[in-house]
């Protein structure tokens, strides 16, 4: 089971507004400072736009609209 399954709705979209604050670990294991470190949300809704303007696949889009959600 995922941890948001236990959660329910309300659990899971509270978890995922969060994103929108959570910066990417990779960029702060690198040494990047905080204030420059883009967010998981602001990453995932980027790599989707850039998905879509390339493929024009809505299903592609929305793989990458969620692919990093597991940083949360």
């Amino acid at each position: 089971m995922l941890p948001t399954e236990s959660l329910g709705l309300a659990g899971s979209l509270r978890t995922l507004y969060h994103l929108k604050d959570l910066k990417r670990q990779g960029w702060l294991r690198r040494g990047v400072p905080p204030h420059l470190c883009e967010s998981v949300a602001g990453h995932c809704y980027r790599t989707a736009q850039a998905g879509f303007h390339y493929t024009g696949d809505l299903r592609t889009t929305a793989m990458l609209f969620i692919h990093d959600w597991a940083e949360s």
